[in-house]
């Protein structure tokens, strides 16, 4: 597919997963500053400078620890800038310190948002869907899901 000189973005997005925090100051808290720092780096040097949105789907925790959860809490807030929207969602490594009830619960504490999210960000959907159940998608994440398929 051609490039065309004329493409002009209207939406711009950074996808990050498996980070990883530890309950230590390790690499990874370096490296999950460094991808938001880069990501609005690459931005700012474009036509369109904004970065829309950040996504973390899933392991940003090694082991869903308050610690590791607080740690990834904090380097977002210090280093996202305003109108970058945030969806955060779980997997199996957020549930490893004490289970999927526990963990759901410590996320929405820390993050004061919902594990599931559907946002409309310049006009486009954004679904993000944390899996539960041993990691997997049981029917009640399938039936609110189905919706937005027809979007």
């Amino acid at each position: 597919m051609a490039f065309e000189k004329d493409f002009k973005p209207v939406l711009r997005f950074t996808v990050v997963s498996d980070v990883h925090y530890q309950n230590e100051d390790t690499v990874e808290r370096a490296r999950m500053k460094q991808a938001i720092e880069t990501s609005y780096a690459l931005s700012e040097k474009e036509e369109y400078p904004n970065l829309d949105a950040l996504y973390v789907v899933g392991d940003f925790a090694n082991s869903g620890t308050r610690k590791q959860m607080l740690a990834f809490k904090q380097t977002l807030d210090e280093n996202l800038k305003e109108g970058t929207e945030v969806a955060v969602s779980l997997a199996s490594h957020e549930y490893m310190t004490d289970g999927e009830a526990a963990a759901l619960e410590r996320f929405g504490r820390i993050f004061g948002m919902e594990p599931d999210t559907h946002k409309v960000i310049n006009g486009y959907h954004f679904i993000s869907v944390t899996c539960t159940n041993g990691c997997h998608f049981d029917d009640a994440k399938r039936e609110w899901v189905i919706p937005f398929s027809f979007i």
